[in-house]
């Protein structure tokens, strides 16, 4: 899969390729829902947006 283009934004940086991309890969490929869990700002979000970018994106932190 292709790195997204870069946008314009100033602050934004290219995706960094993480090492559990294939065992996630194969997880999604076994099973419809995959729980990604980290201490925050390590890049949870950017890894699951990359791998599905088409797929539904749910996260608890969204205000009800």
């Amino acid at each position: 899969m292709a790195d997204p283009p870069h946008t314009g934004d100033p602050h934004a940086r290219p995706y960094l390729r993480r090492g559990l991309e294939a065992p996630l890969r194969e997880a999604l490929a076994e099973s419809p829902v995959v729980c990604l869990l980290g201490p925050r700002q390590c890049g949870k979000s950017t890894l699951a947006t990359h791998l599905a970018p088409d797929w539904a994106y749910i996260t608890l932190d969204d205000a009800a």
